[in-house]
């Protein structure tokens, strides 16, 4: 596998729905740690994302789906959350890349 970098992740986000979906619950779980233990890291979304990024989370884990509208606009907004998301793979903690690793190979 090649080696996993912001931009390796970012061209990943954009071209597959399922690994964007997977990335977007993998913040989603951090940030409602976060929430959980009133921490004041930068775990999760930030505050002017948060609503409408739990809220489309949300909405997929009770519909099990996505609107083309919520993936684009959501796509717009991970984009920021790339090094969260590196800093969680290179723990080996991302389930995105668990779950979908042999497709982002």
């Amino acid at each position: 596998m090649d080696k996993v970098t912001k931009k390796s992740i970012i061209d990943k986000l954009v071209e597959d729905d399922e690994y964007f979906i997977s990335c977007l619950l993998q913040l989603f779980y951090l940030h409602t740690i976060k929430d959980s233990f009133k921490l004041n890291n930068e775990l999760g979304f930030n505050e002017a994302d948060s609503e409408f990024m739990n809220s489309i989370s949300n909405f997929y884990l009770t519909k099990d789906r996505l609107s083309p509208a919520q993936i684009r606009y959501g796509r717009r907004k991970i984009k920021k959350y790339v090094s969260q998301l590196l800093t969680e793979y290179s723990k080996d903690n991302l389930k995105a890349f668990a779950a979908f690793g042999e497709k982002f190979a």
